[in-house]
């Protein structure tokens, strides 16, 4: 989730100078004409409303061709819904709107010449910006080092609407080359951070076999390798980033000597960053071995749980519940013989986390959950070992779990 990207760099259109200049264009006009330096007078007894008529098709063109040019229009287009909208209401008002829509033309035409070369330069510096971060991130930028060089030469030059859209046009060309390798780059530097870390837990005797496993670091980078496409590179750097954070809060929480049936910073923390703390969550500390459920922030339920064995790890991240059953039957994916092979076994609630066939469900044969019950064990009632990668709850709590969770709602292991 980066939600998206990272966001490492700020567009061109958020210039502080900039803003000013447009603030002061549209706040009073929020449209205008680089063609046009007054509107048609208004007769002695009024502007028809076919003349107004008239004057707002030539503001909306205007509207289109700023944003044909890459131009912010949202203000505009809003102000000229506003004047359409009045102009409706009261069709004898012509003359106000004509005044209006006067001062509005002329605005833009006066401030255009000052606010075009600042947005020019602010493109250019985007430019730069995103050639900086492939040079960080290891990729060549050769090809775009010409082009650069030229757009910082022509800048000084853009001086019309013309001049503006013909400069967009020619810099976008180079920002679309540059989409595929600044997503590959910024997938690559994020599994880097996430190996990192996983060395960083090596190096302090930290258990994280979760991040290492089949759905860890290994997963993320076998669709890194097979990635093509710049949507690819993303998912892959969203998965990378989901995993780097969900590790950070892991070592976080391991320092932190909150009770475990407390509420815990790194829940919160976590639950804030994935924009789920309006409404219910459940939370999986890998290393206490327990579940918390928050709603709206307030712990609602804690349990201790059972979660996949070193062989078979539970995925960290954040997903939603996709399914809810009550009663099923699991049937192993193991076949005969395996280790990890067992009979049919009858589930009286279980809460689908993440695909793959994880869920969250009663293990009524367990008598162990708890700290160290993903790790080899004694238990006289069951394996002597964590699960095969769902999430087990003993049978009281996980109908309370049940009753509870709705559809939807976030899940986060870390």
């Amino acid at each position: 989730m980066r939600t998206g990207n990272n966001g490492h760099e700020q567009g061109w259109h958020t210039s502080s100078v900039l803003i000013c200049i447009l603030g002061v264009v549209w706040l009073a006009a929020a449209c205008g004409s680089p063609a046009v330096t007054h509107a048609p007078g208004a007769p002695a007894s009024g502007p028809t409303t076919a003349q107004v008529e008239a004057v707002l098709a030539q503001y909306h063109t205007l509207i289109v061709q700023y944003s044909d040019a890459h131009l912010p229009m949202a203000d505009a287009q809003q102000r000229y819904a506003a004047v359409q909208a009045e102009l409706a209401r009261n069709p004898t008002q012509t003359a106000a709107v004509m005044r209006q829509l006067q001062a509005d033309l002329a605005a833009l035409s006066n401030d255009q010449a000052q606010a075009i070369p600042y947005l020019a330069n602010n493109l250019v510096q985007t430019f730069v910006a995103r050639v900086k971060q492939l040079q960080s991130f290891g990729e060549n930028v050769s090809a775009y080092q010409n082009p650069l060089t030229t757009a910082q030469q022509r800048v000084t030059d853009i001086a019309t609407l013309s001049d503006y859209s013909a400069f967009t046009a020619s810099i976008q060309q180079q920002f679309d080359a540059m989409a595929l390798p600044l997503a590959r780059g910024q997938a690559r530097a994020d599994l880097a951070t996430l190996a990192q870390l996983i060395d960083y837990c090596h190096q302090h005797q930290l258990t994280d076999y979760e991040y290492e496993g089949d759905w860890g670091l290994p997963d993320a980078q076998q669709r890194f390798d097979a990635a093509q496409s710049v949507s690819d590179y993303q998912t892959v750097d969203n998965e990378a980033t989901m995993l780097v954070t969900n590790l950070r809060a892991m070592i976080t929480n391991l320092s932190d000597g909150t009770p475990y049936n407390q509420p815990h910073a790194t829940d919160l923390a976590l639950m804030g960053y994935y924009h789920a703390l309006q409404g219910k969550a459940i939370v999986v500390s890998l290393r206490e071995q327990v579940l918390r459920a928050y709603d709206h922030g307030k712990l609602v339920m804690v349990i201790y749980v059972t979660t996949g064995r070193p062989e078979l790890p539970s995925p960290p991240g954040y997903t939603t519940v996709t399914e809810r059953l009550s009663p099923t039957v699991f049937t192993s994916d193991a076949p005969k013989g395996s280790a990890f092979y067992y009979n049919p076994t009858y589930i009286n609630y279980a809460l689908l986390y993440h695909d793959g066939g994880y869920f969250i469900h009663d293990a009524w044969w367990r008598l162990k959950f708890g700290p160290g019950s993903n790790l080899p064990h004694y238990d006289p009632l069951a394996f002597d070992g964590g699960s095969h990668g769902c999430v087990n709850l003993p049978l009281q709590q996980m109908s309370q779990l049940y009753t509870w969770a709705d559809l939807g709602i976030p899940v986060i292991l870390y």
